[in-house]
């Protein structure tokens, strides 16, 4: 039975690897706009970037609460009391790992390691749109980074460039790649939240199949009382 639960971790691993691939296709596909002549924007003038406020990890373990701590990863760095953001999903990480886009919906706390993108104008630009541009264009978001420690200046950030098309494309793209985003990457559904099941599973199993015949096994110190005794 574990021989088969670790084929089928295994082939839902191959299936994530598999379906991560063809999300970055289509993702590719759909937001190369070749010459469709879709009109470009200096990202500064579609948002409005600036940084978050300090957060320490003391005061994190001081402060403990509800509202998520977005930092420079896309988890969460923890939860505190406080909130400075909300409905303003979409981030920038700034250093540590600069250019990394970050997506956190309702109430949370944004640190300094962050900078802020929100839409100026909604009639203009759907953040989700942005938010899957800016993945596709990381490569390019990452050279901005520079520096001893590699960071991403406010500046340079508002300067790139960025392809808007009309709201009916973007709405299109956002609506064919939330899909298969949340299959490939949602922790709370889709095929990583299956993959974390079945760990859980095979790990409880193999506890339980393996506990008997350990505590048949006499501990080091058992076995030298058990040579004494015969002596």
């Amino acid at each position: 039975e574990l021989d088969l639960m670790t084929e089928l971790q295994a082939e839902l691993q191959a299936e994530l690897q598999a379906r991560k691939k063809q999300y970055l296709y289509i993702r590719k596909s759909l937001l190369d706009f070749g010459n469709t002549q879709a009109p470009i924007y200096p990202l500064g003038e579609i948002c409005k970037i600036k940084r978050g406020k300090i957060m320490s990890k003391k005061d994190i373990k001081n402060n403990p609460g509800p509202f998520p701590v977005i930092a420079r990863t896309l988890e969460p760095l923890g939860y505190v009391n406080t909130w400075n953001t909300e409905n303003d999903p979409l981030g920038i990480t700034h250093s540590g790992n600069p250019g990394l886009i970050t997506w956190q919906e309702r109430r949370y706390f944004r640190t300094h390691a962050n900078y802020s993108c929100t839409i100026v104008n909604q009639n203009l630009v759907l953040d989700r749109y942005l938010f899957y541009l800016l993945n596709e264009k990381n490569h390019e978001l990452k050279a901005l980074a520079y520096g001893i420690v590699p960071s991403i200046l406010i500046d340079p950030l508002r300067s790139f460039e960025v392809a808007i098309p009309c709201l009916s494309v973007q709405k299109h793209i956002v609506d064919t790649l939330d899909p298969l985003h949340k299959l490939t990457h949602d922790i709370l559904q889709g095929i990583p939240r299956e993959i974390a099941l079945r760990k859980k599973q095979l790990q409880w199993f193999r506890t339980r199949l393996l506990s008997p015949l350990v505590k048949g096994i006499p501990t080091k110190e058992q076995g030298l009382l058990s040579v004494k005794k015969a002596s």
